[in-house]
């Protein structure tokens, strides 16, 4: 069995109506979609943004077998997959997931409706010994498409539907750049102030539920709360969601589409994203006469852990982020008595990722916030709004 637990319930479109009371629309087969493979009235496509397999093929038994491939030969092991399949009668679709060499990492979200992402379990998911093939089953009806996703799908549509959803008059929208497929790169901001609060997310493509966790985060910040409010009359919020637009709509394991991580960009600056925001957070430090406080990168793995500096080793506020994590594990254990912290200090100079670049660059404190895969929305919420309100609060208290 795969050995991975996987959160009860997920759905990234019911985790956006958390935060902003919002669905996305349906989004099924288009009459004018190529197929990918077909058989017996059962037709597969991958023609919609995050979609994503190198091949699939129907057996005589009426199992469909997808073989999944990177983007690139050297890959992190974060295979994604998705896919979508319109039935012309109701029945049971035997699904294989050949990874050729890789292992499997996500467990499948299944959607049934356009708007609910139900997870299967272990006990649904069978596995080879090397778990690097997996086979399950899911539902067909003829009068909807079922969509499979290693995660439930976050693209751009959505972004810009809850970009939509933000009160105008707390938060500001400027399209900075475009990607090289065209896409937009969003900055968020609130109003300046003498000292900036940094926010970048989406460098990986397949790691939803980091994004996820920025949504709670920023919707915490953009609150209408006594906290919330104070903070803001001292702290400017700049903030990029989506860093890597199109290996997001293409359905990536890790790039963007000059087959570069971009979390390995920040100093060489090869890729016009990072190039972008790098350029466009100088301007706007410059413009408005800004400090930059911090910096938090969101991003997801195996299982909740912080990445950050050594305590006190910041030039500029050298105690935010040891106060910071205290508070926040403080707040945490009211919430969850038997939460630890887990937080990993290091400093790697010579790696040009984002939370090296900004401590060198600023001499800030920069912070990679890491979510578990499989960690249910409701925890993935709750943690990152504490984390946003143990912030705030500790910036208040050592600014008084």
């Amino acid at each position: 069995m795969v050995s991975v637990t996987r959160k009860l319930t997920l759905t990234v479109i019911s985790a956006l109506a958390f935060l902003t009371g919002t669905l996305s629309p349906p989004v099924y087969a288009r009459a004018d979609e190529r197929p990918a493979c077909e058989q017996n009235g059962i037709t597969v496509y991958r023609n919609f943004p995050g979609a994503a397999f190198d091949s699939c093929a129907f057996s005589k038994d009426g199992t469909v077998e997808f073989v999944i491939r990177p983007e690139d030969k050297e890959i992190n092991p974060s295979p994604w997959y998705a896919f979508r399949v319109v039935s012309n009668a109701s029945r049971r679709l035997p699904v294989v997931l050949n990874y050729g060499r890789i292992k499997h990492r996500y467990l499948p979200d299944v959607n049934y409706d356009g708007h609910t992402w139900q997870p299967l379990n272990d006990a649904q998911v069978i596995s080879n010994p090397d778990e690097t093939r997996v086979q399950f089953s899911v539902a067909l009806h003829p009068a909807h498409a079922t969509t499979v996703a290693a995660q439930p799908l976050l693209a751009g549509a959505d972004y810009r539907a809850w970009i939509d959803s933000l009160d105008s008059a707390t938060v500001s929208t400027k399209e900075i750049g475009r990607s090289p497929l065209n896409n937009p790169l969003w900055r968020l901001t609130t109003a300046p102030k003498t000292h900036t609060l940094l926010l970048i997310g989406r460098q990986h493509p397949p790691e939803t539920t980091g994004a996820i966790a920025m949504l709670a985060f920023m919707e915490r910040l953009f609150a209408q709360d006594e906290l919330a409010r104070e903070f803001r009359q001292q702290v400017g919020i700049l903030a990029y969601p989506l860093l890597n637009p199109d290996g997001v709509e293409l359905g990536y394991w890790r790039h963007n589409t000059g087959s570069q991580d971009l979390n390995r960009d920040w100093g060489p600056f090869t890729q016009i994203e990072t190039r972008s925001v790098a350029s466009d957070i100088d301007e706007y430090l410059g413009e408005h006469a800004t400090t930059l406080i911090k910096s938090i990168d969101f991003h997801s793995t195996w299982y909740e852990v912080f990445y950050t500096q050594e305590d006190a080793t910041a030039d500029n506020f050298p105690a935010l982020l040891g106060n910071w994590m205290t508070e926040f594990e403080r707040a945490m254990k009211t919430w969850r008595p038997d939460f630890a912290l887990n937080r990993k200090p290091s400093h790697n100079a010579d790696r040009p990722t984002a939370k090296s670049y900004f401590f060198e660059r600023y001499g800030v404190a920069s912070t990679t916030l890491e979510i578990g895969d499989a960690t249910p929305d409701a925890y993935t919420g709750r943690y990152a709004q504490l984390a946003a309100e143990s912030f705030m609060r500790v910036w208040l208290e050592q600014s008084r």
